[in-house]
């Protein structure tokens, strides 16, 4: 799997990633990326990615939002236009190999 996808990937998952009131995801949710990323990889790329999916996190969800806010609609919707670009880049990247 090239880096790009690699890249691509740990952006999906911080941005569907379940954040609730208090600002953290789960040890679960954390095992799940490691135990996918631990497949594809070695361990100390294993642990490169883990720390750019931890970089990915913190910067699209530095702050609480009320959940019926307007800004949070707003960002719902931010969300869903990354993703699908998130996901085109990767489709691009596999239709080029």
């Amino acid at each position: 799997m090239s880096e790009a996808i690699l890249k691509a990937m740990m952006q999906l998952f911080a941005l569907i990633v379940d954040i609730d009131e208090i600002q953290e995801i789960s040890e679960k949710e954390r095992s799940i990326i490691r135990a996918f990323l631990s497949r594809q990889l070695n361990s100390e790329l294993t642990e490169k990615y883990m720390a750019i999916f931890e970089n990915y996190l913190q910067h699209y969800h530095h702050d609480a939002i009320d959940k019926k806010s307007v800004k949070r609609k707003k960002r719902t919707s931010l969300t869903a236009v990354r993703i699908l670009s998130i996901c085109e880049q990767i489709n691009e990247e596999l239709e080029q190999r």
